[in-house]
């Protein structure tokens, strides 16, 4: 699960279902007032689970057919997703329109254990890993303040 929020005060839950790290989940959202992001926040420490706090910086760019471009920034890390919302129906032929983008841009798809190690390195450099309990909350609440 995820609480997130963007820069115009945009703010929901999600819920990811799939492989963790999985290109092909399945994402629900729920939108949520940026005064319920904290009360989210403590409801989810109380579950036990270390979590993370991420700040990104997404350009988004509207490409033909659907997919879109984000150029992501996290501090001194960047990376590009190409992305385009499907169902299971039109998964291989929305896979392909893809792959077509991607070699006319002379990308190259990155296999699991490269995205992995991206997820790992953003994890030791860049994100805040906080540990469940009060103090990590108030510290996440204090974090959160120029956002709200």
């Amino acid at each position: 699960m995820r609480v997130r929020t963007d820069s115009s005060g945009k703010s929901e839950v999600v819920l990811k279902k799939g492989c963790f790290h999985g290109h092909d989940c399945e994402e629900y959202s729920v939108k949520i007032s940026k005064e319920q992001i904290a009360p989210f926040i403590q409801m989810f420490s109380k579950l036990g689970f270390e979590s993370k706090v991420t700040e990104r910086v997404n350009e988004v760019y509207e490409l033909p057919n659907g997919a879109t471009l984000v150029w992501v920034k996290a501090k001194h890390i960047s990376y590009i997703e190409l992305e385009k919302m499907t169902d299971k129906i039109n998964k291989r032929k929305d896979t392909e329109k893809l792959k077509i983008i991607m070699d006319n841009m002379e990308m190259r798809e990155i296999n699991k254990v490269q995205f992995d190690n991206i997820c790992a390195r953003l994890t030791r450099e860049v994100d805040l890993v906080l540990k469940p309990g009060s103090a990590d909350v108030k510290k996440i609440s204090r974090m959160l303040k120029p956002y709200l």
